[in-house]
């Protein structure tokens, strides 16, 4: 489908679409497809959110995409991708070894 201006939703002359317009077409396709009614444009915005995180994407990045203005609001999606804290230690190169013998410190829960 070719999008007019630069909403992901908008009517033909390239403007926002209504979000209260945008979710009733977006529940008439899910009842024709046999999803379930709970099934909201928010799933989607979070199932992308996961997917970039899972990807490899940084949490900054998302936040960005996301609109966040706080970066806390993203950190949800981090621990989807806990591998990815210990292969950026790879970044360090400390004398040509790889950083293997790193560990991540955690902060504990009372500080």
């Amino acid at each position: 489908m070719k999008r007019k201006g630069n909403y992901a939703f908008s009517n033909d002359r390239g403007e926002k679409r209504c979000n209260k317009r945008t979710s009733k077409v977006f529940k008439k396709y899910i009842r024709s497809v046999g999803y379930d009614e709970k099934f909201t444009m928010h799933h989607l915005r979070h199932t992308f959110a996961s997917h970039l995180v899972q990807r490899g994407c940084s949490i900054y990045k998302v936040s960005q995409l996301l609109g966040h203005l706080d970066i806390k609001t993203t950190e949800v999606y981090a621990h989807l991708a806990p591998e990815k804290l210990h292969s950026d230690l790879g970044l360090l190169n400390l004398g040509g070894q790889a950083s293997a013998g790193m560990t991540v410190v955690r902060k504990s829960a009372e500080g």
